[in-house]
């Protein structure tokens, strides 16, 4: 795949969307893929992947993945500050939506959504 094709590629992902043009790019130049046949192991459960463990994740089908590695996402975020803002909001939104949604719930189910306001 070419820079421009990772950075469409990158466009189609809602949440990367939102950093605009210029910072996909910097994310698809520095970003590494790897083919996967079928049934190829991209990780072993306990491999140690940019500091967390991981359950052993094998590719069910042929596949290409593209891996950003953390250090050039940070640095991406510090040079584009307008796209980490852009990023924090969407999600803040979500994480606000989620815990709506989880009090609701708890409501239903007998909970006390007071309660967990609370905590």
């Amino acid at each position: 795949m070419s820079i421009e094709d990772d950075i469409e590629f990158f466009e189609r992902v809602p949440t990367l969307a939102l950093l605009g043009r210029e910072a996909l790019r910097i994310l698809a130049i520095g970003a590494e893929s790897r083919y996967l046949e079928d049934g190829d192991v991209l990780c072993h459960q306990g491999d140690p992947v940019d500091s967390q463990s991981v359950f052993t994740a094998t590719a069910r089908q042929a596949s290409t993945v593209i891996r950003i590695p953390r250090g050039l996402f940070v640095k991406m975020l510090e040079g584009y500050p307008e796209a980490a803002a852009r990023l924090r909001d969407s999600l803040l939104a979500l994480t606000e939506q989620t815990a709506r949604d989880m009090r609701s719930m708890r409501g239903r189910l007998g909970g006390n959504p007071d309660k967990a306001d609370a905590d």
